[in-house]
């Protein structure tokens, strides 16, 4: 019998597909298996054709999307609108929040905090608010300047680091605070917390993203690298994934050997005719967004996957290339340094921090990665054999899942 009601809750846009949607497929489904939990997916969502809520019944689970307003800045900043949107809510899924059993609210969207705390003053219930990225280093894609401020002060000691300038928001602070428990995708975001929060290290858990196996054919991969040598990038266009200093660095590389990067992701026709004609001797090929079935075999046929994020947490494509025993070069960032093993599962190259730039990766330490892979047959076919079982061992759903469910149980029964 299910007896613990179970409130997995997100926002997103409309046709959006991301590392969060991602995760929550995964954890639905997987968590509606086991008889304990009763789970309902409540996704807000800007939609414009959207005029009320809407339920969909799916495999052991129920999903409700509900219209978010159109100008939801203006309603986080003011609480009395807040306040007025969260009744609105409440009333609408009142009797879904009151059925009776233990109640979980699992957060993964820090501005939702407020409506959680709102239904916790009518439902007994717990909150668990999920940490998928660390809000101060997305400045890297709005607010260059003020990110390579906040750099300098958080890794390299310039200047005094005041919780004020790391944690701006209001429904941050109290997502970390005001939570029974705080899940991070990597220990470096249980360390930010800590840092700034007087919160009980017991009560924040890591636990690492994870996914189903989807790598069907063992040892398929071409041990001799035919040319030219066929790289992958797999990502968005945002410049913290880095995609400019990799079309940088094979740039270098095609100096040595002729190369084709695979550009697997939405980008804009203007941005792939400026690559194009930026780096005319190399070979592009941009595939679009696509579907899974069809990234999988990308990462069949392609001989070495990069990564250059400036910041990362626990990525998805990071554990999509160790699943395929894809050779990886990397940076050392954030999560991925947490992933990743130097010279065993991938080739790391470190990050350095530019005045003039600000954060950055030496193009010379990245092209010369990218060589080494190619040119080393023992190596590259090492490490892929290294990421391939380092995912087994740490990143599968099944692991994920569990770590989840046991924290459920042990906020549940206060024993954290």
């Amino acid at each position: 019998m299910k007896n613990v009601n179970l409130f997995l809750m997100d926002m997103i846009n409309v046709g959006a597909m991301n590392g969060v949607t991602r995760y929550l497929n995964i954890l639905a489904g997987l968590l509606s298996q086991k008889n304990i939990y009763h789970v309902t997916w409540i996704r807000f969502t800007w939609d414009r054709k959207l005029l009320g809520i809407k339920r969909i019944v799916c495999d052991g689970y129920v999903q409700i999307i509900i219209p978010l307003p159109h100008d939801m800045n203006r309603l986080l900043g003011n609480p009395h609108c807040m306040r007025d949107y969260n009744k609105v809510v409440f009333h609408l899924l009142k009797e879904d929040f009151e059925k009776g059993g233990i109640c979980i609210l699992h957060l993964h969207t820090l501005n939702l905090i407020d409506l959680a705390m709102y239904i916790k003053q009518r439902v007994p219930c717990k909150i668990i608010t999920h940490l998928h990225c660390i809000p101060w280093k997305g400045l890297y894609n709005t607010d260059k300047e003020r990110f390579n401020d906040l750099y300098q002060k958080y890794y390299l000691g310039k200047g005094d680091v005041r919780m004020s300038d790391f944690i701006s928001k209001r429904y941050e602070l109290q997502s970390y605070l005001f939570s029974d428990a705080v899940v991070c995708v990597t220990a470096c975001a249980k360390d930010f917390i800590l840092r700034f929060c007087v919160v009980p290290s017991s009560r924040i858990r890591v636990i690492y993203n994870g996914m189903k196996d989807e790598c069907k054919e063992r040892n398929t991969r071409r041990k001799k690298v035919d040319f030219p040598v066929k790289c992958l990038y797999v990502g968005n266009m945002n410049e913290s994934k880095g995609l400019h200093l990799i079309l940088k660095a094979l740039n270098l590389v095609r100096e040595k050997y002729p190369v084709i990067l695979t550009v697997a992701g939405q980008c804009s026709l203007k941005q792939r005719e400026k690559w194009q004609e930026e780096y005319p001797n190399l070979f592009l090929k941009f595939t679009g967004l696509i579907p899974f079935e069809e990234l999988k075999q990308c990462y069949i046929d392609n001989e070495i996957g990069i990564i250059a994020s400036l910041q990362e947490q626990c990525s998805y494509v990071a554990l999509e290339m160790m699943m395929f025993g894809l050779p990886v070069v990397t940076t050392n960032v954030d999560g991925l340094d947490e992933l990743f093993v130097q010279n065993e599962n991938a080739l790391k190259v470190p990050t350095c921090y530019d005045e003039n730039v600000g954060l950055t990766v030496n193009l010379e330490q990245l092209s010369t990665a990218i060589l080494e892979l190619i040119e080393k047959k023992n190596l590259r076919e090492r490490i892929g054999h290294n990421a391939r079982h380092t995912f087994i061992d740490r990143f599968t759903e099944t692991r994920m899942v569990e770590e989840t469910h046991n924290l459920y149980q042990a906020v549940l029964q206060n024993d954290l």
